[in-house]
């Protein structure tokens, strides 16, 4: 899926993208769970396998199943620490009191 990355602040969602996520270079995130993974109908937890960045790491998440159709709709949140990813932690000049994060919220809907 292509990488959104909106934080509701202009400038600082095209420095992600541009200089952080390099999303010219990689365009897309990807995540991959293998079907007996998944706890149907009622949902829970799982591990799935995230491409970001250029690079794969398997991390667990939390999901809700719902029957749509002859499928599922599956809705799921995990957090990742973005080093793990090659991703340079963003440093901004209203970070330095606070301290920036390392760790992101990626939300998908499948």
């Amino acid at each position: 899926m292509p990488i959104a990355g909106a934080t509701g602040i202009r400038l600082r969602d095209k420095h992600m993208k541009e200089k952080y996520l390099e999303v010219q270079k990689y365009p897309n995130a990807e995540l991959r769970v293998a079907r007996t993974a998944l706890q149907l109908p009622k949902g829970g937890d799982a591990t799935g396998a995230v491409t970001l960045h250029g690079q794969t790491r398997n991390v667990p998440f939390h999901y809700v199943a719902k029957p749509d159709g002859d499928t599922w709709k599956i809705n799921g949140a995990m957090r990742i620490d973005i080093k793990q990813f090659g991703i340079e932690v963003p440093s901004y000049y209203y970070c330095r009191e606070v301290g920036p994060r390392e760790s992101a919220s990626i939300f998908a809907s499948l």
